[in-house]
């Protein structure tokens, strides 16, 4: 998309002047992959986003703005939040998204260069995992991971924990035996790489990967999931979060054991 076709997009309650910073803050790639309904969406987001950083006391007790679009036909959602970009950011959308119960199905993750990040998950409600309110909950959270910086791994173990001995999510025997597989390797970018893992599927798994990459310095810039046969296959793109460091063959090895460790002591029903 043109500058100009962007300008041309009807948002009456933001002046061209945002709109045409939006164009300048973001890659290319960001309008190939986005339509121009979701740009619009965006664009109000952080009109709102920067209201709000005008009249908070400080940017860490920013809460994010959400906007939810459910398709009741299909039984997914989409979700976009923009929020200040901070470390960590997506494992924590990731983790409330659980903790709120629901199935991540994929998501997009993009920062713009003010430090402006948008990202999209798309997402289904697990049957056990169905609340009165769940965009109230995965709002509250995500809060609570954002502005208190609260871990939320330990409520989606006791999330899954209670649900699994109340029904037969676990008596998959397919998922008992399972060994989960990991494997990284580099894009044709020096400063990319992508993980594809295979997991029996259990909450948190997204979270823990997410939150592993933060830890060892990386951002995600994008993540494909879907589950067959009561199996995870995840597919997580992602980069350095210094920008002039390049990946080595070695470090994305070491990755690839700290990683599937994760994954195997994020699966507490395997069979050892």
């Amino acid at each position: 998309m043109t500058r100009n076709k962007l300008l041309d997009i009807n948002i009456a309650e933001v002046g061209e002047e945002e709109i045409d910073a939006h164009f300048h803050l973001l890659p290319e790639s960001y309008f190939v992959n986005t339509s121009k309904e979701e740009i619009a969406l965006h664009v109000r987001m952080i009109n709102r986003l920067l209201y709000e950083i005008n009249h908070a006391d400080s940017v860490g007790s920013l809460k994010p703005i959400i906007e939810w679009s459910p398709n009741i036909e299909n039984g997914l959602s989409e979700v976009n939040v923009v929020t200040w970009d901070r470390a960590g950011l997506f494992h924590k959308l990731s983790g409330a998204l659980n903790v709120a119960g629901y199935n991540i199905l994929g998501a997009r993750a993009i920062s713009r260069s003010d430090n402006i990040a948008i990202d999209t998950f798309y997402v289904q409600e697990k049957e056990y995992g169905h609340q009165a309110n769940s965009e109230t909950a995965f709002a509250d959270a995500l809060c609570a991971a954002l502005v208190s910086n609260n871990d939320l791994y330990p409520r989606i173990l006791d999330i899954f924990r209670s649900q699994s001995s109340q029904s037969k999510a676990t008596e998959n025997q397919f998922a008992h035996s399972f060994h989960p597989k990991v494997e990284i390797y580099q894009s044709l970018s020096s400063k990319n790489a992508i993980i594809e893992a295979q997991a029996p599927d259990t909450p948190g798994l997204l979270y823990q990967i997410a939150h592993q990459l933060h830890q060892k310095g990386y951002d995600i810039t994008s993540a494909n999931i879907s589950t067959k046969q009561g199996i995870a296959i995840d597919t997580i793109n992602f980069r350095p979060a210094l920008p002039k460091r390049n990946l080595t063959r070695e470090e994305l090895l070491l990755l690839n054991k700290q990683i599937e460790q994760t994954v195997a002591n994020t699966c507490p029903f395997l069979k050892r």
